[in-house]
């Protein structure tokens, strides 16, 4: 498990399963972001995709999701 980090109104976690769901109500990646990673198009977010996203960041030793209260605000993380 990964260290917590906290301010007065943000939290830096690992995802957890509450975090499928807030990722479904955040529906798909923004265009814009897509087209900075050379993709294209906002595909949906199915209920797998969320599961794989929670599951893929838990995985990653360098990856966060940031939380105001119950909104899932950003996914965080990097690679070396």
């Amino acid at each position: 498990m990964k260290a917590t980090l906290s301010t007065e109104r943000l939290v830096l976690r690992d995802a957890v399963a509450e975090d499928v769901a807030r990722r479904l109500a955040a529906g798909p990646t923004s265009p814009e972001i897509l087209r900075a990673y050379g993709q294209s198009g906002a595909a949906p977010v199915g209920l797998s995709d969320a599961e794989r996203w929670v599951s893929g960041l838990n995985a990653h030793p360098h990856a966060w999701v940031v939380v105001d209260g119950d909104r899932l605000l950003v996914q965080f993380g990097w690679t070396t």
